[in-house]
């Protein structure tokens, strides 16, 4: 088990092997580099990932809006057929 400690820039890591102290350096990333096809793949890989979530996001607003439709109709309101078309 390690332990960390962060004062200003500066972080110091103790763990079974000893102590260790260490400058904390800004870092930016100006370029990525990416070949195309492996792009397409991921791109593609997230797009059919998506699928499976956009269904189950769909069920959740159908309960959540057949909820509020049953609160209704047992409260009263009458709901128009105009809604349901």
């Amino acid at each position: 088990m390690s332990d960390w400690k962060v004062s200003g820039r500066q972080v110091t890591v103790t763990d079974d092997q000893g102590t260790v102290t260490a400058n904390m350096t800004p870092v930016v990333i100006c370029d990525i580099r990416i070949p195309f096809w492996r792009l397409v793949f991921h791109l593609i890989k997230y797009m059919l990932a998506m699928i499976p979530a956009l269904i189950l996001l769909y069920l959740g607003i159908l309960a959540i809006g057949l909820v509020v439709f049953l609160i209704m109709q047992l409260a009263g309101v009458q709901v128009p057929p105009s809604v349901f078309r």
